[in-house]
């Protein structure tokens, strides 16, 4: 079997290499530096050139992304990217001369008749290919070629479901005469024998003539007998096929006045609004159709992400997936580096289960290496003002697979007026929370930027400005900084970052006009049914996971050492609420100095009852480093020690030797809240690289929701207007089912966010310094309710 052939960027090891490849074994250390070079096969001009380029922009701009994950994995790619021009034989040249580079991961082709040119060759040669956008059914097969789109049954489906939603019971398709069109037209029969739809008559277009006039001919003698309120005509092909064909249709033809609906390569296409004659009449049969789009879709994360790809998946829809394509390779490649391709399609369809891609779902593949789920939007063409034509979404058609299909429809609508949003920020830049205080505020300015630029791409004079103020962890300078913002007339404030915090300047919040959300407040005694938002899970769920936890390692009694503040007595009581053995608290002050008594009130605890069983939960912010300076002869080096997500990932307590000595030597593990569980998301790794020039080490998950925040209220102000009160921004947020940078937000009757994960870490040596290791995850979700998985 061949293995992937690898760039070394130290030449020096390069026989050593091959000779050590040919034995099957090994060829790399952690240090080495080693670049696999990717293929893909784009239509950079010809007809498809549209998704082409879109999809090259993704590539080419999210390989930085990429990147800046792998490298701690030692690993980096390089594209090569190749033009096929659309056209099957030149694909297939350009995959025997990438197979000549000894490339043999490929994304694409994109086409479905490029596919079907260079499938065999792929599995000929030990290639892998990886489509965006290839949709014929025709090639699920178990061979080398893998789709993360799913094929054509899913979007015949979808489009059934729409026209049958619409009520249209009957329909004629004009379909391309090519392995795409002819495929498509096959599962819409299935599709609508499953609906009780009808297929009333069929035309194809020669592909290669494109016969427009003798087609729209067909066409009209078609749709004589029918009754255009219940009949209506599916065009299956590409934008420029759709566009040439409306040309050739007279003004007063009765196809006029018939519903139109189209496949994802028409629907959102800019060729339609290009031709104003064309735009127009597909605006008057109300053309729709379903596709891999984000225009017009607001609270979701897909703005985002065209958002950091600057703008490709504007051109075409066909981005995303491309997007999705380069990041799903990377995370397989850096899983099973040395991997033969055999190994290679295992791994990528392993990967695939636990990808949340794009569109939200998770990326599983059949065993013809198919993406199973489907998420589409649904499009309509609209003329807007004199000449003016917009693609509008209309809503979803989503199959998740593992539950009925859904379609919904919406009418979202951006209000067309200028304002600032103005958006105060009360953050905890220095003291013991600065560390995720200046990480939120990373994330707010990220967020900004680019709400900013989603609104007037969206036609909204609608603007966010940020007024960050310094708490530097205290609460009364919370106090005095919220009276200030709201004396300026800041209605809106994101923060505080504490719980403490938050107590302090929740009566003044409550007793004005303003909305509140905290993105990492957890306390349970800020549970109230009032006008104050959390976009984390309280700890009533943390002390859950923390007994749960503890429960696994067969711990019976627990000294707690916690933090006098509302934090850490809240999550203290939590604790000692779900846990079912001893708990023996102990608190210090918040603003302690010096812990020596404490910790030797806690070795005493532990002389006296034993280590057996035994553990200590930390419940402290950047304080923890101090508390873990304990000498090696202490009885507290006998136990297991605990902590919380106050001090999971602080990289006060990592980059402090002597205290990160202890805390490897006592197996230190803590626990935080986590967006995306044993889900792989790209969406984390690409706001650590991001806001990488801003903070140097890893993001908190936590600190996401900050975003998320923004851009509720945001979203609020687009679709209510800027002079919307508080009651009606509030119940906007309220009533928001949001799928944001911080995964799924859902909020329960107090206001607080209900489902999500807690990851599990230990602070473990690693070659002279210390690194938080993820070994498991506490689950609440639909799927998964209070489980803890361990990986290591």
């Amino acid at each position: 079997m061949t293995r992937i052939k690898l760039s070394w960027l130290l030449t020096i090891f390069l026989c050593f290499s091959v000779a050590m490849t040919a034995f099957g074994l090994p060829v790399c250390s952690a240090k080495e530096k080693q670049t696999i070079r990717i293929g893909a096969l784009l239509p950079l001009s010809g007809e498809w050139s549209e998704h082409g380029t879109s999809a090259q922009k993704a590539l080419t701009t999210g390989l930085d992304q990429v990147n800046h994950y792998l490298a701690d994995s030692g690993l980096k790619f390089e594209l090569d990217i190749r033009n096929t021009a659309g056209n099957p034989q030149e694909a297939l040249r350009q995959m025997d001369s990438l197979a000549g580079q000894g490339i043999q991961l490929v994304i694409g082709p994109m086409s479905s008749e490029e596919a079907n040119a260079v499938n065999d060759f792929a599995s000929g040669h030990s290639m892998l290919l990886l489509s965006p956008s290839a949709t014929v059914t025709e090639l699920a097969k178990k061979d080398n070629f893998f789709r993360v789109i799913p094929n054509d049954s899913k979007q015949a489906e979808g489009l059934m479901k729409t026209m049958t939603t619409e009520k249209f019971p009957r329909f004629i398709v004009v379909y391309r005469d090519d392995a795409f069109g002819r495929g498509f037209c096959e599962q819409l029969q299935k599709a609508a024998v499953n609906c009780g739809n009808i297929m009333a008559g069929s035309i194809a277009l020669p592909a290669a003539s494109g016969d427009f006039a003798a087609t729209v001919e067909k066409l009209t003698t078609l749709a004589a007998g029918e009754d255009r309120g219940q009949t209506a005509v599916m065009l299956i092909g590409s934008a420029q096929d759709a566009a040439e064909m409306i040309r050739h249709i007279e003004p007063n033809n009765p196809l006029a006045s018939m519903k139109w609906f189209a496949c994802a390569d028409i629907a959102t296409s800019k060729e339609l609004l290009a031709d104003k004659k064309v735009a127009a009449f597909a605006a008057g049969v109300q053309m729709e159709g379903i596709a891999t789009g984000y225009q017009g879709i607001a609270l979701d994360v897909m703005p985002y992400i065209n958002y950091t790809l600057n703008g490709a998946a504007e051109v075409s829809p066909y981005a995303l997936p491309a997007w999705d394509s380069l990041w799903l390779l990377a995370e397989t490649c850096r899983r099973s580096p040395q991997a033969d391709i055999e190994s290679l399609k295992k791994e990528l369809t392993a990967t695939a289960g636990q990808y949340r891609n794009s569109f939200g779902l998770i990326n599983v593949m059949d065993e013809n290496g198919d993406t199973s789920s489907a998420r589409f939007l649904r499009y309509q063409l609209y003329a807007e003002g004199e000449g003016s034509y917009v693609w509008r979404c209309r809503g979803h058609y989503v199959n998740p697979v593992i539950s009925p299909p859904i379609i919904q429809t919406l009418e979202p609508k951006i209000k067309k007026e200028s304002g600032e949003i103005r958006i105060g920020a009360l953050l905890s830049l220095r003291g013991s929370t600065g560390e995720i205080g200046r990480q939120v505020q990373a994330v707010l300015q990220e967020a900004a930027a680019c709400f900013n630029q989603y609104a007037a791409a969206s036609g909204s004079g609608l603007t966010v400005k940020l007024q960050i103020e310094d708490t530097a962890g205290d609460q009364q300078t919370a106090a005095v900084a919220s009276k200030k913002l709201l004396a300026e007339g800041v209605k809106n404030i994101i923060g505080p970052i504490s719980s403490a915090e938050l107590a302090a300047v929740a009566p003044l919040m409550n007793a004005t006009e303003a909305t509140c959300i905290s993105p990492t407040a957890t306390a349970t005694s800020l549970c109230q049914n009032d006008h104050i938002y959390r976009l984390v899970m309280n700890d009533k769920y943390q002390g859950k996971a923390l007994a749960a936890l503890m429960k696994q390692d067969a711990v019976t009694q627990v000294i707690v050492l916690y933090r006098d503040d509302v934090y850490g007595s809240n999550l203290s009581e939590a604790f000692r609420t779900a846990y079912d053995g001893k708990v023996i608290p102990i608190s210090y002050k918040k603003d302690a100095r010096n812990f020596d008594g404490i910790l030797k009130q806690a070795e005493q605890l532990v002389e006296k009852t034993g280590t057996d069983h035994t553990a200590v939960l930390l419940v402290a912010y950047d304080e923890a480093a101090k508390l873990l300076r304990f000498p090696t002869g202490s009885h507290l080096n006998r136990v297991r020690w605990y902590g919380t997500d106050s001090t999971a990932l602080n990289s006060a307590l990592a980059n402090d030797r002597q205290a990160a000595e202890t805390a490897a030597r006592v197996q230190f593990t803590a626990l935080t809240y986590s967006a995306y569980g044993n889900y792989f998301d790209p969406l984390y790794q690409v706001m650590n690289y991001r806001v990488s020039n801003a903070i140097a080490h890893p993001l908190h998950e936590s600190s996401l929701s900050a975003f998320d925040a923004l851009w509720m209220i945001g979203c609020a102000y687009l679709d209510k207007g800027i002079l919307a009160d508080r009651d009606t921004v509030n119940r906007f947020i309220q009533n928001s089912v949001f799928r944001g940078v911080s995964g799924l937000v859902a909020m329960d009757e107090n206001g607080d966010r209900k489902i999500g994960y807690y990851r599990i870490y230990r602070l473990d040596a690693d070659k002279g310094k210390y690194r938080w290791l993820n070994t498991g995850l506490y689950s609440l979700d639909y799927a998964k309710k209070g489980v803890v998985e361990m990986v290591r």
